[in-house]
C-alpha cells in the first residue's frame, strides 16, 4: 500500500470575526475516495466548533466553506485538524480570528488604492447622455405637437 497524506490549505490565515473561511484540500496516494475526510474546527479555548464529513472529488480535492458560530467567531487561534478513516496521520493548519485586520492581513509592500464609483470622465459622460437624452425628447415632443396639431 502507497503512503497517502492529507494537505490543507486556505487563501487567508486571518479573519474577522464575521468572515467566512474556505479551506481546501486534497488527498494524495493510494485511499479510498467513498470515505470522506473528516474536518474538526477548534475554537481558541480548545472546544468543537464543527465536526463535518467532506466528500472528496475524483481528483482527490476537497474543501469546505466555515462559516461563524451564531453570533460571530471568538478572536484567537482556531485549528482545523484533517483525517481519513485510511490514513494514521492527522493534517492540522492554524487560522487567527481578530478585530484587528491591519495586523497580518496586508504586506508591507502592498499598498491600498481608494477607486471611485464614478470618476470624473465617467460623471461627464452621465451628465453629457442624459442631457442629449432630455433634449432629443423635448425636439420629438415638439415636432409631435406640430405634427398633430396641422
Amino acid at each position: 500500500m502507497a503512503f497517502a497524506e492529507i494537505s490543507l490549505f486556505s487563501y487567508d490565515s486571518t479573519v474577522s470575526p464575521t468572515d467566512k473561511l474556505l479551506i481546501m484540500g486534497t488527498i494524495d496516494g493510494d485511499i479510498q475516495s467513498f470515505h470522506p475526510i473528516k474536518l474538526v474546527i477548534y475554537d481558541p479555548s480548545g472546544n468543537v466548533v464543527y465536526q463535518p464529513n467532506v466528500a472528496i472529488d475524483g481528483d482527490g480535492k476537497f474543501k469546505y466553506l466555515i462559516t461563524p458560530p451564531i453570533p460571530r467567531f471568538d478572536e484567537g487561534q482556531y485549528t482545523v485538524e484533517a483525517s481519513q478513516e485510511n490514513l494514521e496521520e492527522k493534517t492540522r493548519i492554524y487560522f487567527m480570528v481578530s478585530n484587528d485586520m491591519s495586523n497580518g492581513v496586508f504586506d508591507e509592500d502592498m499598498e491600498a488604492e481608494i477607486v471611485p464609483e464614478f470618476g470624473t470622465i465617467a460623471m461627464m459622460i452621465l451628465v453629457v447622455s442624459i442631457v442629449s437624452i432630455i433634449g432629443i425628447s423635448a425636439k420629438n415632443k415638439m415636432m409631435f405637437k406640430s405634427f398633430t396639431s396641422s
